[in-house]
């Protein structure tokens, strides 16, 4: 084994290293995204394991320019390291430890970079598959993500704070991520489903649906995506006109909605009502 595939909302990325046993790591950590590819993948990265690292004290320093992103993993004990270039879709990731600590921290940061270019974006939000369509649940810390994640009787949960969308063919999905979570249940394997609609969830002791704006959505969506690029600290990597103008499409082809909900969760009534 030199070299895995992972798969996901139809991009692919080469994941190569010299160590065997590191890429089995990985394939089974995130064995439900690993695949086969015919043609060239999406994204490659190369995992190096140097001999020796220079001591650090800091957690990560981030160096960001028009066409590369450097982020540092500093850590007394350990030292690691990744180069994207963006311009050639490829990646170098240093490191000399041999576990999944700080490639868990870098693969959404690739994902985000990678959906950038190709149509797509992710943002701070619940994303599920109910009677084979997709939803998507944002609002602010503590508004009920989590809650309607658990209140869940059947479908998919792609994931409980991370959302990926990409337009495919005039169309957009959302898909599953890669990404831990404290919730058991959610999806672990590669899936999306055609958007059907968003919702800003807002608890109240009545269920209700009202329809936003194109203009009071865009609003919205935006400051979800920038709230997650800013976690990541890579907003200047970012090209903010192709976010946009994913951003503006979405809300050109899928609604927007306002969703007034129970503790109860016994919403999906309205939901399942939307045409």
């Amino acid at each position: 084994m030199r070299h895995i595939i992972f798969n996901l909302l139809d991009l692919s990325i080469k994941i190569s290293c010299p160590s065997n046993y590191f890429l089995k790591k990985i394939n089974k950590r995130y064995n439900g995204f690993i695949g086969k590819i015919e043609s060239k993948p999406s994204f490659e990265l190369d995992i190096k394991n140097p001999i020796s690292f220079r001591r650090r004290t800091n957690y990560y320093i981030n160096k960001n320019t028009s066409n590369e992103l450097r982020l540092e993993f500093n850590i007394t004990k350990d030292y690691s390291s990744i180069k994207i270039d963006k311009k050639r879709n490829n990646g170098i990731y240093y490191t000399r430890k041999k576990d999944l600590y700080h490639f868990n921290l870098i693969l959404p940061i690739i994902i985000r970079i990678l959906l950038n270019g190709n149509k797509g974006t992710g943002f701070h939000a619940t994303s599920i598959i109910n009677n084979r369509k997709g939803y998507i649940f944002f609002g602010s810390s503590g508004s009920g993500k989590t809650t309607i994640c658990k209140s869940l009787k059947k479908g998919i949960i792609l994931h409980d704070d991370m959302t990926l969308i990409r337009e495919i063919n005039g169309k957009f999905k959302v898909g599953s991520v890669p990404r831990k979570t404290l919730l058991k249940n959610i999806c672990k394997k590669n899936k999306s489903a055609e958007l059907k609609a968003c919702f800003r969830i807002i608890k109240s002791n009545k269920n209700k649906l009202v329809k936003l704006s194109k203009k009071d959505a865009l609003k919205l969506i935006k400051q979800a995506t920038q709230d997650d690029t800013c976690a990541w600290q890579i907003d200047k990597y970012i090209n903010t006109k192709k976010q946009s103008q994913v951003l503006s499409n979405l809300v050109k082809k899928v609604d927007i909605y306002d969703l007034y909900f129970r503790k109860k969760c016994d919403f999906w009534g309205l939901i399942n009502e939307i045409k």
